[in-house]
């Protein structure tokens, strides 16, 4: 009987052992073993499960230690009589799911569903290019499980199962040791510990909370924060996002609060600029406004060092900042900080204590000791590090195989955000990318109005670095599927073929853009070789370039993964297009175009870019 109720899963998390002892003590405490019936011999019960006799002994041993069986010398283990529960037992009637109470009546205040994607299953997934997930290889697990263990000894339990506060001591190491790191210096009395940066935002609606209070959303922007504020009643007015980050604009006027992700923008990724943070903060304390500032993955910079945060400045009173190191060391911590003042801090502890008395006290006090022990400084490092080597094969991957699609340059955050054409419904990419193994997240819960279905957002910290390239590959090819660009059999313009060809490229320069719209120019030099030179820090390169099969060839040192490839060309006045191996519009641009092209040029690409075609 035992068998049939301890299933083993060599897939489970816990130990053979260990799902033995579950099943056990379910059965005890169901009552399903009479107290005065022994278990089976550790000999037999090993021969049945198929597993060493010693696991069996052990979970033996520790079903004693733990009460749950009884063993009777020269008898063998026998249920405890006093683990039986005696209600699991009992006849109830049948669960059924009619309910007499009209509770749609009596709910009065509902809170939205959260359009948060929940996908459970993304490991099952080749390509999960999902965000908010971690690679659970990277999770410093030996460290965490040193400090977890040092807090479960006898003197430090005393500390944490109390039911008092006790996080001082993480407070003063958030002060000392990640706040400086922002540019922020505040006292002790400026901080308040919450359950991730959602517990701050709910906090914060509930305290702003009057009637008529507008809250400005960044837009796109973080749906959760749209849906904490219209919990609470509040009037959204959306803000829209560029290149710069959020604009500053007169519909801040209109704003009591602002919510707003300056270092990188959810989901875009950019960088709100100095400019504009400046004239964020003038608006601000021109009209009486706050401002949230959610410091979201602050630390993941991978061109330059990190932006200080808005609150780092000296006109910052405004600004009421929240940030979490849940995205850092794993979703489910659930351990996040605000800084603002003394006095929104109290009021803002008060709220906490009516929603939960504290934090978790043993996470809490974990992660002190993570922190003082420097291993969470190690863990950036070797963060910073992966995620750098995944960003730079993702952006490579995006420029290679979508050329002609619009990406948002990313130099931080772990995400790139992809505008496909007007036409592409990003969610009938989703569903059909899932029956090849890829997960992708559209785009269109970012924003509040009827927009964004053609764009969708691409996580990179979770998947395999060497899995990413494959699988924007085939990525690309669902698009073409479900999109298809201009084909080489029915294009537009004149084919060029050999000598045609050879004579057309010879000493001439192409002027086009890769996906992030960086304007670069190619030029085809005589002798065979080819010079490429893009508006981007120090970005140049040079290769070979030649004619065969009436297709031109060509290899790069660095871009394009540096590998020879060929394309079939076609000319239509101007415009020059290349198609590749299946016949594929890959990019086009300008043929000779007629200003000279000149790096970090405003002028120049002013003049050039417009004219770009697509």
């Amino acid at each position: 009987m035992l068998n049939q109720l301890i299933a083993l899963d060599p897939q489970s998390r816990l130990s053979l052992g260990e799902q033995i002892q579950a099943g056990i003590t379910d059965a005890v405490i169901k009552g399903y073993f009479p107290s005065e019936k022994s278990l089976p011999s550790s000999r037999k019960l090993s021969q049945t499960l198929n597993v060493a006799r010693n696991t069996v002994i052990r979970a033996y041993e520790q079903l004693v230690e733990d009460g749950i069986l009884i063993s009777r010398e020269r008898s063998g283990y026998y249920p405890n009589p006093g683990m039986v529960n005696t209600a699991a037992m009992a006849d109830s009637p049948p669960l059924t799911n009619e309910d007499s109470v009209n509770w749609a009546t009596l709910i009065t205040n509902p809170a939205e569903q959260s359009s948060e994607p929940i996908h459970d299953d993304w490991r099952t997934f080749t390509y999960p290019f999902v965000y908010g997930q971690v690679d659970s290889s990277m999770f410093p697990a030996n460290e965490w499980r040193k400090c977890s263990l040092r807090v479960l000894n006898r003197k430090s339990c005393e500390v944490w199962t109390g039911d008092q506060a006790n996080d001082d001591e993480l407070i003063e190491h958030i002060r000392t040791r990640i706040l400086p790191r922002r540019g922020i210096l505040v006292n002790r009395d400026q901080i308040l510990i919450t359950l991730g940066s959602q517990q701050a935002l709910f906090i914060l609606a509930h305290l702003f909370k009057r009637d008529g209070l507008t809250v400005g959303i960044e837009e796109p922007g973080y749906p959760e924060a749209r849906k904490v504020f219209e919990a609470h009643h509040a009037r959204l007015c959306p803000l829209d996002v560029d290149s710069e980050g959020l604009m500053v604009d007169d519909k801040l006027a209109q704003c009591d609060l602002v919510y707003t992700t300056p270092s990188h923008q959810l989901p875009t990724t950019v960088t709100l600029s100095d400019e504009r943070r400046h004239a964020l903060l003038a608006m601000a304390e021109k009209h009486n406004l706050l401002i949230i500032e959610d410091d979201y993955e602050h630390e993941t910079n991978y061109l330059d060092s990190p932006v200080p945060a808005l609150k780092s400045r000296a006109d910052a009173e405004r600004v009421i900042y929240i940030s979490s190191l849940s995205r850092v060391l794993a979703p489910g911590l659930r351990i996040g900080f605000m800084v603002a003042s003394p006095a929104v801090i109290q009021h803002a502890k008060t709220v906490r204590s009516l929603m939960i008395r504290q934090p978790p006290a043993n996470n809490v006090s974990s992660l002190s000791l993570f922190l003082s022990m420097g291993y969470y400084d190690s863990l950036m490092q070797k963060l910073i590090h992966a995620y750098r080597q995944k960003w730079q094969v993702m952006e490579d991957s995006l420029n290679y195989y979508f050329p002609q699609y619009n990406a948002t340059p990313a130099f931080g955050g772990t995400a790139f955000w992809i505008e496909g054409p007007p036409e592409l419904d990003a969610n009938e990419l989703q569903r059909i990318a899932k029956e090849h193994s890829i997960l992708i997240e559209p785009g269109d819960r970012f924003f509040s109005r009827n927009n964004g279905r053609h764009c969708f957002r691409l996580g990179f910290a979770a998947i395999p670095i060497d899995r990413i390239r494959e699988g924007i590959a085939q990525l690309a090819r669902l698009m073409n599927k479900l999109l298809p660009p201009e084909h080489i059999d029915n294009a537009v313009g004149v084919r060029y073929r050999g000598d045609a060809l050879r004579e057309l490229l010879n000493g001439c320069q192409v002027l086009a853009s890769d996906c992030y719209h960086v304007p670069y120019l190619i030029t085809f030099q005589r002798d065979g070789q080819i010079h490429g030179i893009a508006d981007h820090p120090n970005d140049e390169d040079e290769g070979y370039w030649w004619i065969k099969d009436d297709r031109w060839y060509r290899q790069w040192r660095r871009w394009q993964f540096a590998e020879e490839r060929s394309f079939a060309i076609v000319v239509h006045g101007e415009i020059f297009k290349w198609f590749d191996e299946s016949g594929w519009c890959v990019n086009q641009g300008i043929l000779n175009p007629k200003t000279t092209f000149q790096v970090n040029s405003e002028e120049v690409l002013s003049n050039t870019v417009t004219a770009l075609p697509g």
